[in-house]
């Protein structure tokens, strides 16, 4: 895929993501509004519930008594004028009107309706309020225990008040969390209660809550129907309003944001999968032609050796027969390690891979394997310093691939050295195995190349070094293969100051010892 196809795709899911992302903003957005509306709808019918029942409490303290014995002596529902300013004056024909009417329905509860010998009169002064009954003696006799009921009714409700007397605050409260909790307002609340003429504070759930608080107040007016009385206001604050909503959306915004969350992680690993296939693919292509070149030069090297053979020339000088015979068999060895090391490979990540575990020395080993690279090392003027200090340094394991290993690092240490290498060779005991490092004073690598030279495939950057070759399966094969055994393998570089590669490797493989 290229560069330009995966750019498109990542604008285009971008662009398809970040217009999900805002629409699902804008609903949520919408969704709080709408709880929190109701929330105020909620907050505003539960006051005036609460209004309603204090009116009602206070109509039963003040005017129970009278109506002991005779309950259906006064409709509670009946309308009351509104007061203002305390004055008998002010009330307006239509309330007069209500209020008379009042008077002759509850006062004629006792007499015949339809009797119009009887005659009531409601008359209102600045002294107070007047009735004037007119009829037989019978008929107020009759009328006598209610029109007394109701005199010591407007006596009462023609007195001025003030709010404190009118208003049981211990009654106030207990209505006030009943109703709040009955209409599923389950947060923190707060309240004040104040007297509208004196302006005082007569109750408060806690004072220094309201002295510092400056958020949003719910208001509504207390015991206001009486026309003579002082009224009072309520005051109620909701400090946790804001968490309350947002708990009440709690598994909305949950499902959201996770959701949300699986499409990015998605889209994220996606793009990724993308990049590392492609960087995969380029690496494959790497090894193709790098596996193309190593396999070509042995075969154009028998090609040749087989044409000089063929020479008249040649077929009689014996010398020359044995020198072009050997070149075949080494070219024809060489091919075939190539050949061998990336079916081993295949076949070790297939998990196909036997380990043949015998015991092995592994000083001997390291010491053989030193020798053979000894020509190799003089030739460019270098150096392999031992220092094998392991006292305990026989260990099961497959002999071939453990000489694979140690050569594999050997090997990378040389080619990775642009003037004579000078390697170090050390290997130390440590709790149930063996622990060998290979150090060299060559190029060395950044901190990224580092995490990536265990990758299959990956070669390190040379740089001006171009007789480096291989198939990028040197490392790779390392680390497969002390996994194999049950160890493990670490790296550490200085760019210009060469590479360090330990590995350990147990005394036993932990397969064979599980098993």
């Amino acid at each position: 895929m290229k560069n330009k196809q995966i750019y498109t795709i990542v604008a285009l899911m971008t662009f398809a993501l970040s217009g999900l992302i805002l629409m699902q903003y804008q609903w949520i957005k919408d969704s709080l509004q709408i709880k929190d509306q109701a929330f105020h709808q909620d907050v505003h019918d539960a006051m005036k519930l609460i209004a309603d029942r204090l009116e009602k409490l206070e109509m039963a303290n003040q005017y129970g008594h009278l109506f002991a014995q005779d309950p259906s002596g006064i409709d509670m529902e009946y309308p009351v004028p509104v007061r203002q300013n305390g004055q008998l004056d002010w009330l307006d024909k239509n309330e007069k009107r209500e209020l008379n009417e009042l008077v002759r329905q509850f006062s004629s509860s006792g007499v015949d309706e339809c009797n119009e010998s009887v005659s009531i009169e409601t008359q209102f002064g600045e002294s107070g309020i007047s009735i004037n009954v007119r009829a037989s003696a019978r008929e107020q006799q009759a009328m006598r225990s209610h029109l007394g009921k109701l005199s010591r009714m407007l006596s009462d409700a023609t007195t001025i008040r003030d709010f404190s007397q009118r208003i049981d605050l211990c009654q106030a409260e207990n209505v006030i969390a009943t109703t709040l909790d009955d209409a599923g307002l389950d947060t923190e609340w707060q309240y004040m209660i104040i007297a509208d003429r004196k302006r005082e504070m007569l109750s408060c759930s806690d004072p220094s809550f309201f002295t510092s608080y400056d958020g949003h107040y719910y208001r509504k007016p207390l015991l206001h129907k009486d026309m003579f009385s002082e009224s009072g206001r309520l005051l109620l604050a909701f400090p946790e309003r804001s968490k309350f909503i947002i708990s009440s959306s709690s598994t909305m915004l949950g499902s959201s944001i996770l959701f949300n969350l699986i499409i990015i992680l998605s889209f994220v690993f996606t793009i990724y999968t993308i990049y590392r296939q492609k960087k995969l693919s380029e690496m494959k292509t790497d090894f193709i032609n790098n596996m193309t070149h190593e396999l070509k030069t042995p075969i154009s090297t028998i090609k040749l050796a087989c044409e000089m053979l063929a020479d008249p020339a040649i077929s009689h000088n014996e010398s020359s027969q044995k020198r072009f015979a050997g070149i075949i068999r080494d070219e024809n060895d060489r091919l075939q390690n190539h050949v061998e090391k990336v079916l081993q490979f295949a076949r070790l990540e297939k998990g196909n891979l036997k380990l043949n575990v015998e015991p092995v020395d592994l000083h001997k080993t390291i010491n053989d394997l030193i020798e053979n690279f000894a020509l190799r090392v003089t030739k460019l003027n270098g150096s392999i310093r031992c220092k094998l200090d392991a006292t305990q340094h026989l260990l099961k394991a497959d002999r071939m691939h453990l000489q694979n290993i140690i050569s594999n690092l050997i090997d990378n240490a040389i080619k990775y050295t642009e003037e004579q290498p000078k390697i170090e060779i050390s290997t130390r005991n440590r709790q149930e195995g063996i622990e060998v490092v290979v150090k060299d004073h060559g190029i060395g690598m950044s901190k990224e190349t580092v995490k990536r030279i265990f990758d299959k495939f990956y070669r390190v950057p040379t740089g001006d070094i171009h007789n480096v070759k291989g198939f990028g399966l040197g490392l790779s094969y390392v680390k497969l293969m002390v996994d194999a055994h049950g160890g493990f393998v670490h790296a550490d570089s200085q760019i210009g100051k060469g590479s360090t590669i330990s590995v350990f490797l147990p005394f036993e493989p932990v397969e064979l010892t599980n098993s």
